[in-house]
């Protein structure tokens, strides 16, 4: 029947795929499964629950020959000499510096040789996989992520840091991406690539690249906002959280299953007084003793919420 054949292919298919990661990820490849909050509305249009959906290996069967394909013409695109890859540049140097000073304090060491560019795919897998499992992983992940560039579209191909890939550009989507777009005339045998210039890549680059940060910055805005917008109608409810960062006037905390931080302000901490550690990974009550550490699991109320400056502030639930 048509559902055994489609079975039997989709059966394949998953054998594949799951040799494709394998490989991937023993060439270095990085995996932030990060979930994705979506913000459902009702009738009115007022958020009414918030979702967080990981990756599954439905999608991982899919990313895998989308990353297939896209590698395939990206080698194809390094051949012909011309075109517009998707590329990742190997971190700054001052980002490594900050994200070593971080790890400092969990007494974990990053680099093997005095410059960033000593640094290969393999050793921030290899950091990431060390806290699998642990209370700190999220906060790692996100801190590693924060240290990477940006991937960005370009007309020089330097290949892709985060993929451990030489060869690297976005061909799938072309009816959603003008990149994509772009590299299908490039390929098509009889196409009209040749009408480009390295110049004309170089500026088409540059402004699909701006405009994609621009979207993801005004959907991430968006997204925060709705969830703020529900998050008011919660004051004084209760939410697990991870201590993400501590400063001097407090400590952020990223809450379970929302997407969003807060900050338990210094002043809305009672009359005690904190000291926060020189490697900035925790903060210690004066007389209590009392102890808030980055990867620390906390349960938060929420005090109040700012819908205009886009700002949650948070208090330690009783117990």
């Amino acid at each position: 029947s048509k559902r055994s054949r489609r079975a039997g292919v989709l059966h394949a298919m998953n054998v594949v795929a799951k040799k494709l990661r394998e490989l991937r990820f023993d060439a270095g490849s990085l995996d932030f499964n990060f979930p994705e909050t979506k913000v459902l509305l009702d009738a009115h249009g007022e958020p009414c629950e918030i979702r967080q959906r990981r990756s599954d290996p439905s999608n991982w069967l899919i990313e895998e020959f989308m990353i297939a394909a896209n590698r395939f013409v990206g080698e194809r695109l390094t051949r012909q000499g011309v075109g517009i890859w998707r590329i990742h540049e190997p971190p700054k140097m001052d980002d490594v510096f900050e994200l070593e000073e971080f790890l400092k304090g969990m007494g974990v060491k990053l680099r093997r040789g005095p410059r960033s560019r000593d640094l290969v795919p393999k050793d921030f897998q290899a950091l990431l996989e060390r806290f699998k499992g642990m209370p700190e992983e999220y906060v790692v992940h996100k801190k590693v992520l924060q240290a990477l560039r940006l991937a960005v579209y370009s007309e020089n191909n330097v290949g892709h840091f985060g993929l451990a890939l030489k060869d690297y550009a976005h061909f799938t989507s072309p009816i959603r991406r003008y990149a994509d777009l772009i590299v299908h005339r490039l390929t098509k045998p009889h196409g009209d690539g040749g009408r480009y210039t390295p110049r004309q890549l170089g500026g088409l680059a540059a402004q699909v690249s701006e405009l994609e940060r621009r979207a993801e910055e005004a959907e991430r805005a968006c997204t925060k906002k709705m969830v703020l917008r529900f998050m008011s109608h919660h004051v004084g409810e209760t939410f697990m959280g991870t201590v993400s960062r501590v400063e001097r006037f407090g400590a952020f905390v990223d809450l379970d299953g929302v997407g969003v931080d807060g900050l338990i302000r210094m002043e809305d901490l009672g009359n005690e007084r904190y000291w926060v550690a020189r490697d900035g990974m925790s903060m210690k009550g004066q007389h209590s003793g009392r102890t808030v550490r980055v990867g620390q699991r906390v349960n938060v109320s929420i005090i109040r919420v700012d819908r205009e400056a886009d700002h949650l502030d948070l208090a330690f639930a009783s117990t």
